[in-house]
């Protein structure tokens, strides 16, 4: 982000400044409070709204980072980095048609059409329009066939949709393309998950962590084979390196609940979710919330399947499967092995392959 200072006074562009660099390193914290200072001196500052509206997402106030990202587009309705911004928070509440409205912005005034095409397609994917997801996938390596990412992105609608032979196929076509890419090589990882392969899993985790990505797939794994201490020092990190991605934070939390669970250790299980689950501000719809109330037993089990109702069947399918994953994982903690083993077969009787509960519940029942 550049701060060209037009009209602003020096003390502002020194606290948006010193903001930025603090955001940077990860301070979001001290970052707000420069940016806050910055607002005081010079309130139409040029791109402040929307930088402090993408560190306000990263802390997860997501109310917040929507309020200064509009903002910022109403001083500047061209600024295409704070339509994209506004799009994934809109994503993150769950406003789906809002997000897609800002991707269809962004698809007709990008210079970039087959990136702009790819973000579109896993907006209609995490909102379950995944026929119109796999059109936009598609028309993205049609504009650009040498783009990897595009096969990623299309990739992994395919593999939501539950057809693993033609995703392992375009995560194949990603790594020819760009063997280095993070995303391919994180890709081809959860392919592997899903067939099983957890060494070769590991492997594929391991380049793409390399690259910058958190190490919590990799924990995973580790859960999988057992190795239950390896795996919650990895969620403990991946944690923490996560701190500039709410929606994996929230992941991860869930994902060391589980294993420190597993560990025998209870209290401080639900003391860190607890916490890990503290939210800036309310949210209209909050799924993660929704799982971890449930684990904390402050959700019924009736309230739960009732909060993974959406208007459409395929997010809807998907977030059942995952709400039968954790049903079973409090009857397990609660001695209801049969109640936990038709729980876990429910989940994994699902075409949701895409989730990481999908896996751990085959791995329960194989355990089980």
């Amino acid at each position: 982000m550049s701060w060209d200072g037009r009209g602003g006074s020096d003390l502002a562009q020194h606290h948006a400044r010193v903001g930025f660099e603090l955001q940077e390193r990860g301070d979001l914290e001290g970052a707000l409070r420069h940016y806050g200072r910055a607002a005081e001196e010079f309130p139409n500052f040029p791109g402040l709204h929307r930088q402090r509206g993408w560190l306000h997402y990263q802390r997860g106030d997501f109310q917040a980072a929507l309020s200064d990202l509009s903002v910022e587009i109403e001083l500047d309705p061209g600024d295409l980095s704070s339509v994209e911004y506004r799009a994934k928070v809109r994503l993150a509440l769950d406003d789906f048609e809002g997000a897609l409205k800002d991707y269809s912005w962004l698809v007709a005034r990008t210079p970039d059409p087959s990136r702009a095409y790819c973000l579109r397609a896993s907006a209609y994917s995490q909102s379950g329009i995944l026929d119109r997801a796999l059109d936009d996938g598609s028309f993205a390596i049609e504009i650009d066939s040498r783009n990897a990412d595009a096969y990623v992105t299309r990739g992994w609608i395919l593999l939501r949709r539950g057809e693993v032979d033609l995703a392992v196929a375009d995560a194949r076509r990603a790594l020819t393309l760009d063997k280095k890419n993070v995303r391919a090589n994180q890709f081809q990882g959860r392919l592997y998950l899903v067939e099983g392969k957890l060494e070769e899993a590991r492997e594929r985790f391991g380049r793409a962590i390399k690259g910058g990505w958190p190490e919590l797939s990799v924990a995973v794994v580790l859960y999988l084979e057992g190795r239950l201490k390896e795996a919650r020092d990895r969620f403990e990190r991946s944690i923490a390196d996560c701190w500039n991605n709410p929606e994996l934070r929230d992941t991860g939390s869930l994902l060391l609940w589980l294993c420190r669970r597993a560990l025998g250790q209870g209290e401080e299980a639900d003391s860190g979710l607890r916490t890990a689950m503290e939210r800036p501000s309310p949210r209209p719809a909050d799924w993660t919330g929704r799982i971890a109330a449930f684990l904390l037993g402050d959700l019924p089990e009736a309230a739960f399947r009732a909060a993974a109702v959406s208007p459409s069947p395929a997010l809807r399918a998907e977030r059942e499967a995952q709400a039968a994953f954790h049903i079973g994982l409090r009857r397990k903690l609660a001695g209801d092995g049969a109640g936990a083993a038709r729980a876990f077969q429910d989940c994994v009787e699902s075409k949701a392959v895409a989730t990481y509960e999908w896996v751990l519940a085959r791995g329960e029942r194989a355990s089980g």
